[in-house]
């Protein structure tokens, strides 16, 4: 009997230990699980702060979206030389409005129009509007000799790399670009223009 005493005694002992340690792994697990789970009310805090947070997002979103300012394409701004080889930047021109017209000798409808664009030119506010017209591709030369022998006195400006067809996306020329008084491109007409177009365009 002594004999099965010590064994018994020793299975309890055991069977004690393994008891203990289950109960305490459930407890700290309970813990743990208490610690990471946020209580109902703070949930539908963080929810409702979320909800705030993106409307605010929204908001400024169209905001932004719906800004007149957004919808304007501010015109690249060129240093090109006139025919005398002073320098020509078109932003020193803000505060005016611009008729940015793009042409060369050589193409027909350019110089079907360029009559027109002189009598624009006498008749504009030099206060108010200006003419730049740019001469795309030829040799300073060329074009001196042009406008003498047509008797054009608009002010004109060379671009003989030919870089701002790229700038201005032009398909072909003539093309013509309403500059405002800030810089921002108002209109753009592609091919050749009238008189009365030309008035329009500059709100004559």
């Amino acid at each position: 009997m002594k004999k099965l005493i010590l064994p018994i005694v020793i299975l309890l002992l055991i069977g004690a230990s393994i008891y203990a340690v289950y109960s305490y792994n459930n407890a700290a697990n309970n813990d743990q699980q208490t610690k990471e789970e946020p209580s109902s009310n703070e949930t539908a805090n963080e929810e409702a702060t979320g909800d705030e947070e993106a409307a605010q997002e929204d908001t400024s979103t169209n905001s932004d979206t719906n800004s007149p300012q957004n919808d304007k394409v501010l015109a690249w701004d060129f240093t090109f030389e006139n025919l005398k080889g002073e320098e020509v930047t078109l932003s020193d021109f803000r505060g005016k409005k611009v008729f940015l017209n793009f042409w060369a000798s050589w193409c027909g409808p350019c110089r079907l129009e360029m009559p027109d664009i002189e009598t624009l030119h006498k008749e504009l506010n030099p206060e108010e509007a200006v003419i730049i017209a740019v001469n795309i591709g030829e040799d300073r030369s060329t074009v001196s000799k042009f406008l003498r022998d047509n008797s054009f006195t608009f002010p004109t400006a060379l671009d003989p790399l030919s870089t701002a067809p790229s700038r201005y996306e032009l398909q072909g020329i003539p093309t013509t670009f309403i500059i405002d008084e800030e810089g921002y491109i108002d209109s753009k007409y592609s091919g050749y223009m009238t008189l009365s177009q030309m008035r329009e365009a500059m709100g004559l």
